[in-house]
């Protein structure tokens, strides 16, 4: 079985942050396909809050909602929304601002 650590990092670190109540973020919507989505839709990776609102931690495109900087880890390939959207037209930024999400990259 292969883990991705960097996915692994995240998530521990999100659901605790978000389980503590520290102050980061709370994405109710997938910026991907801007859906409010269910806990079991499949498609995202949510957490349950106590007061019972879903929180997207992953988009169904493989982003990540919660900026890593905020949870104390490395911001890695963490991207604005419009430079992800500029990537997919083919526009290139070599040095793109941190932003709102991060392509959670398979084997990373």
């Amino acid at each position: 079985m292969r883990i991705d650590v960097p996915l692994a990092q995240y998530l521990l670190a999100a659901t605790t942050a978000l389980a503590t109540g520290a102050p980061v973020p709370l994405p109710w919507r997938c910026e991907e396909c801007k859906k409010f989505p269910d806990r079991s839709d499949g498609e995202h990776l949510t957490f349950l809050m106590p007061n019972g609102t879903v929180v997207v931690l992953v988009g169904c495109e493989g982003y990540h909602h919660i900026d890593p900087a905020a949870l104390g880890l490395e911001r890695g390939n963490w991207q604005t929304v419009e430079q992800c959207e500029a990537d997919a037209a083919g526009v290139q930024d070599d040095d793109p601002p941190p932003g709102r999400r991060m392509q959670n990259e398979p084997g990373a």
